[in-house]
């Protein structure tokens, strides 16, 4: 079942709809997610969002097959108590009346929204299509400072793909293949805990809390970045990045991997120590696109040797 199955023009959007000359262009100017849900017969009779609880942030607009295609980011740093959300609106500029409620979407089941301390860091992402044209294209009025980089988007996305197929690759395994997991899942716990115990041991032994060492000086950063990246159409090159490791410390890991274009994505990375270089997959994604003198950067974590 269709998430947001009851979607529709109000009547002040069809309206407004009405009145776009050739050329004019639809500004949305916001969304906003609501608790309450009326019956959907009466939703286009709706000039504001039922119980509004928050606004939403808009992401940039796309184009595909012919639509608009508009993402939405909910996320809950401002959400003092959680709450089911039943509806999300579209807000446009009419210019006879102002700001209206444009567009409106209603679920079919409620979605619980948890507050900022019930579960710090929480965001979720829709994206709603809208028929676009060239004599009635779209305008979205954008917050910076809710924007997800679209790079960063995508590594996620593809990221959350690549886990979906691992727990997919989980139902073949054998009893085998699950003790073996097992094992190396508890050998893990175990080097955590006994390293955990071994850097509280020192600490109290050299009166680590008392002394001005900061936790940056615990944990380094260095970001590796290579601009004379080319990948051909669907292609999987491995590029090697130099890095230097500061004296008294050791590789921690790897992160924050950014391409120039979504199209580009760092599919598998990892340390060779022996030489100092990290090594990257990077994979096109395009089936037809050559992509040269591209940028890839990242960070490399080091943390002292205790």
């Amino acid at each position: 079942m269709k998430l947001w199955e009851n979607t529709v023009l109000t009547e002040k959007g069809i309206a407004l709809q009405n009145k776009m000359f050739d050329g004019q262009t639809l500004k949305i100017t916001g969304a906003k997610a609501g608790a309450g849900e009326v019956p959907p017969v009466n939703l286009r009779q709706q000039t504001q969002i039922t119980d509004e609880r928050q606004e939403i942030t808009l992401q940039p607009v796309r184009t595909e097959d012919g639509k608009a295609v508009i993402s939405v980011l909910l996320e809950n740093t401002e959400v003092k108590e959680s709450y089911e959300l039943h509806q999300i609106g579209f807000y446009a500029e009419d210019p006879d009346e102002g700001e209206i409620l444009y567009c409106i979407a209603q679920t079919t089941e409620g979605k619980k929204i948890p507050s900022a301390a019930e579960s710090p860091g929480f965001s979720i992402t829709w994206n709603f299509c809208f028929q676009n044209s060239d004599t009635a294209p779209f305008e979205v009025v954008l917050d910076s400072a809710g924007l997800v980089g679209v790079e960063q988007y995508e590594l996620h996305s593809k990221a959350i793909e690549q886990i979906g197929k691992t727990v997919e690759d989980l139902g073949s395994l054998t009893s085998k293949d699950i003790a073996g997991l097992t094992a190396a899942i508890n050998e893990t716990k175990n080097e955590i805990s006994r390293l955990r115990e071994e850097l509280n041991t020192k600490a109290a032994q050299s009166g680590l809390n008392n002394t001005n060492i900061k936790m940056k000086d615990l944990v380094r950063s260095q970001i590796l970045q290579r601009s004379d990246i080319s990948i051909p159409a669907g292609g999987t090159p491995e590029y090697q990045f130099a890095y230097d490791l500061p004296s008294g410390y050791k590789v921690l890991g790897l992160g924050g991997f950014a391409c120039t274009t979504s199209n580009l994505s760092v599919f598998n990375a990892y340390v060779d120590e022996a030489n100092r270089r990290v090594r990257c997959y990077i994979r096109n994604y395009t089936v037809s696109t050559n992509y040269n003198n591209q940028t890839v950067k990242f960070y490399i974590y080091y943390i002292r040797n205790i």
